[in-house]
C-alpha cells in the first residue's frame, strides 16, 4: 500500500539500461535462453500476440496485412505513447542482459520511441525508453539494456510511434538474451540459514473479538486519507475481527458514519517491530474489482531518512488488485525508487487461487537484500548497492500492516463492483523470526557528518547525515560537556530551554543495533534574539521560538507564504506573547485538515494543559479554516505558550492571541 498517488498513466519513464551499435538476432522460438522471446516478431501470423493502443490526441491507423507492421499516424500526440504497439508476456530475468532487435523505416527521416518494461501499471520500464532515429530505408537497428530490476514473467516490448505524422513500417523483431554480456547472480552475503531463526513474535488468533490489543493497533482515517481511497477505515468489530482461529478484515457496504464502504487497517508499530527478520503471513485474499488488500512494512521512525515517506522506505509483502485477479505484486519503495516515478523495485506472480486458498505471504530482511516469497518460492530480490540511505532505508526497524482498501488510484482503475460486498481478507497466522544476524556485530558505526543548526531563540535544532555501518544504526546521542541530552532514532534533535544569544557546543555519536559506538562529531551553535509577541497580533506558525518534530511547506491560504505542516501527535511549537494584563484570553488558529480531524492543546511554560480544541476536517490540506478556543487564564507579563497536538492530522498558517470575549 502506497503513503502517496498512484497515477496508471501509460508512462515509461527512465530506469536503467544502455544503448550499444548495431547488432543482428533472429526471429522465432521464445525459448527464453538463446530464442526470441517476441511471438511473432515476422508479423507472418497478422497482428496474433500484438495489441494497438490509440488515446489522447493522436490519430492514425495500425495494419499487418503485408506480413509487416504498418502504421499511418495522420495527427501526431502529445506523448509519444499515444500511438502504441505491444506485444505481452516476455519473461525478462533480473542480471540478465538482453538485445533488443528489429527492421523498420519512415516515410521521412524520424525517430521512435522503443522499449521493454513492466507488463502492468504502474508501467516501468527497464530499457530506458531508446529514441531511434529511423530513415527512409529499411534498415536494422538494436540496443542492449540490463535488467536491474527484479524478474517479471510478463514483461512486454513497446513500439511508440506518436511523435510525428507519416508512415512507419517494422519487421522483424526479437528480445534476445545477450549470452556474451550475460553474467553470473550476484553472491549472497548473508546465506539463508533457517536452523538460526528464532520465533520471536507471533498471532495465531486463537482469542475471539478484536484483534488482540497488545499485538495490534487500529488506524482510525477517513475516506481520501491516502490514494484517494473510498473507504473509512473503523477500529469497530464488524470490521477486524478474530473467530475460529481466523482474523478477517472485512470491507463493507454499509454508509457507516455517512461513508459508502468500511474496513479496517492493523498495525503493529510499537507492539511489533523488527530488522532483519523473517515475517510471514498465511492468508486468504478478497476478490472483487475495486479491491486493494495489502500485507505490507512501513518503518517504526519514518522520519530517520529524509522528510517521511518515500526517504524512509516501505515493503509491500503482497499487493493485489481486484481488476487483475490473480496477480500478486511485491515491491520496495525508497528515495531513488518509488512509484510517482514508476521505477519502484518490484515483481509479479500468478496466483490463480489467491481468493480460494490460503498462501504464505513472507519478507527476509538482511544487511545485503530483502527477498519477498510465495509459500516458500522467492519471487522478488532487491539487493543493496551499498550507496546511501537514498537507495537503502532498510536498516531501521519496520513494522507490519494488514489492510483492505477500496478503490484509489490504483484499486480503482477499474471501478468498484457495487455487489460483491462484503469482502475479505482472511489470516490464519502472523509469524515473525529473528533471524540472529547482530549477535556476531563487531564493526562500529563511523561518526556522524555535517552537524548543523538551525537557531532558534530558547532552541536548536540539530541536524547531522545519517551514519554508515554495516548492518545499521539504531540511534544517536547527544551530549552538551559529558552530560547526555537526548538519544534520537532521526538524523535530528531539538534541544530546548536554552538561553537567547547564547552559544553552546555539543557533541554527537552513533550506536549500532548491537551496542558498538561511533567516535564523537562536535559542534557549536548560538541561539538566536528572542522574538515575543503581542496580544492581537498575527503570529505567522512558522516563525516560533522553539519546535519538535514539524515542517514548513508554502501555503496557498489568502496572503500566501508560509504554513506550518506534517504535524503529527506530539510534535509541538512555542511562542512567547507578551500579556499586557492578566485575565482570560483565546487563540484563533487558522487550520487545515484533510481527512482526520487533530487536537490542538495550550500548555504553559511548565507543560500545565490550558485549553484544549479539537479541530475540524476542512477538506484538504490547504483548505483553510478559523477556528477559536475556549477562553483560558494567562497572567500579566512574558508568557511562552506550547501548541501541543494531542492529535495529529492538520496544519497550521497563523494565530492570534486575543482577550476573550
Amino acid at each position: 500500500m502506497k503513503v502517496g498517488l498512484y497515477f496508471c498513466l501509460l508512462l515509461t519513464l527512465l530506469f536503467a539500461g544502455c544503448v550499444s551499435g548495431p547488432g543482428t538476432t533472429d526471429a522465432g522460438d521464445k525459448s527464453g535462453k538463446t530464442g526470441n522471446l517476441v511471438v511473432n516478431g515476422d508479423f507472418s501470423a497478422g497482428d496474433e500476440h500484438w495489441e494497438t493502443g490509440l488515446q489522447g490526441k493522436a490519430k492514425g491507423a495500425v495494419d499487418f496485412d503485408s506480413e509487416i507492421l504498418h502504421a499511418n499516424i495522420t495527427t501526431a500526440g502529445n506523448q509519444h505513447w499515444e500511438l502504441q504497439v505491444t506485444q505481452m508476456g516476455l519473461p525478462i530475468e533480473e542480471g540478465k542482459t538482453y538485445r533488443v532487435a528489429f527492421k523498420a523505416k519512415a516515410s521521412a527521416n524520424r525517430s521512435i520511441i522503443v522499449n521493454v518494461g513492466k507488463g502492468s501499471p504502474p508501467w516501468t520500464t527497464y530499457a530506458n525508453n531508446q529514441s531511434i532515429k529511423i530513415t527512409n530505408t529499411m534498415k536494422n537497428y538494436s540496443f542492449d539494456f540490463e535488467m536491474e530490476s527484479s524478474t517479471d514473467q510478463v514483461a512486454r516490448v513497446e513500439f511508440n510511434l506518436a511523435d510525428a505524422t507519416g508512415d512507419v513500417w517494422i519487421d522483424d523483431v526479437s528480445v534476445t538474451l545477450a549470452t556474451a554480456a550475460d553474467k553470473e547472480p550476484e553472491a549472497d552475503l548473508y546465506p539463508r540459514n533457517p536452523d538460526q531463526w528464532e520465533l520471536v513474535w507471533s498471532d495465531e488468533f486463537d482469542n475471539t473479538g478484536l484483534p488482540d490489543p497488545k499485538k495490534w493497533s487500529f488506524e482510525v482515517k477517513g475516506p481520501g486519507w491516502v490514494n484517494n481511497e473510498k473507504q473509512n477505515y473503523t477500529d469497530r468489530l464488524e470490521n477486524a475481527g478474530v473467530k475460529d482461529g481466523i482474523l478477517s478484515i472485512n470491507a463493507l457496504k454499509d454508509n457507516y458514519q455517512g461513508f459508502p464502504y468500511s474496513s479496517a487497517r492493523i498495525i503493529t508499530r510499537g507492539k511489533g517491530d523488527w530488522l532483519y527478520a523473517r515475517v510471514e503471513v498465511r492468508a486468504k485474499l478478497p476478490k472483487g474489482r475495486g479491491t486493494w488488500p495489502a500485507i505490507w512494512m512501513y518503518p517504526t521512525d519514518d522520519m530517520c531518512y529524509g522528510g517521511g515517506w518515500p526517504d524512509s522506505g516501505e515493503i509491500d509483502i503482497m499487493e493485489h488488485v481486484g481488476y487483475e485477479q490473480g496477480r500478486v505484486h511485491a515491491s520496495t519503495h525508497c528515495n531513488k525508487y518509488y512509484f510517482k516515478t514508476n521505477n519502484q523495485k518490484t515483481a509479479i506472480i500468478n496466483v490463480p487461487d489467491c481468493s480460494e486458498v490460503f498462501h504464505v505471504y513472507s519478507v527476509e530482511r538482511y544487511p545485503d537484500r530483502i527477498d519477498i516469497y510465495l509459500d516458500d518460492q522467492k519471487y522478488f530480490t532487491y539487493r543493496n548497492p551499498g550507496k546511501d540511505w537514498t537507495y537503502w532505508p532498510f536498516d531501521k526497524p519496520f513494522f507490519l500492516i494488514l489492510n483492505v482498501a477500496i478503490g484509489g488510484d490504483w484499486g480503482g482503475i477499474g471501478g468498484i463492483d457495487e455487489n460483491m460486498f462484503p469482502v475479505s481478507m482472511e489470516v490464519d497466522y502472523v509469524r515473525v523470526y529473528d533471524m540472529g544476524l547482530l549477535k556476531d556485530d563487531n564493526e562500529p558505526p563511523k561518526a556522524p557528518a555535517g552537524l548543523t543548526a538551525n537557531p532558534f531563540s530558547s532552541s536548536l535544532e540539530l541536524k547531522w547525515e545519517p551514519s554508515v555501518d554495516n548492518m545499521g544504526v539504531q540511534s544517536y546521542e547527544i551530549y552538551r560537556g559529558d552530560d547526555l541530552l537526548v538519544e534520537t532514532t532521526s538524523g535530528k534533535a531539538v534541544v530546548s530551554g536554552l538561553k537567547p544569544e547564547t552559544s553552546y557546543s555539543f557533541r554527537i555519536r552513533a550506536k549500532d543495533f548491537n551496542g558498538n559506538y561511533s567516535g564523537f562529531s562536535e559542534g557549536t551553535f548560538t541561539t538566536t534574539k528572542l522574538i515575543v509577541y503581542e496580544v492581537n497580533q498575527q503570529i505567522e506558525s512558522e516563525l516560533y521560538s522553539a519546535m519538535s518534530g514539524v515542517q514548513t511547506e508554502e501555503t496557498t491560504d489568502t496572503g500566501g507564504g508560509i504554513n506550518v505542516g506534517w504535524i503529527d501527535k506530539g510534535d509541538w511549537i512555542e511562542y512567547v506573547i507578551h500579556v499586557p494584563k492578566a485575565g482570560k484570553y483565546q487563540i484563533d488558529f487558522r487550520v487545515a485538515a484533510s481527512s482526520a480531524s487533530g487536537e490542538a492543546q495550550i500548555l504553559d511554560e511548565k507543560g500545565k494543559v490550558l485549553s484544549s480544541t479539537d479541530l475540524p476536517v476542512t477538506g484538504g490540506w490547504q483548505n483553510w479554516e478559523t477556528i477559536t478556543t475556549e477562553p483560558f487564564p494567562l497572567p500579566k507579563g512574558n508568557v511562552v505558550l506550547r501548541v501541543f497536538a494531542a492529535k495529529g492530522g492538520f496544519n497550521l498558517n497563523w494565530m492570534i492571541v486575543k482577550p476573550a470575549k
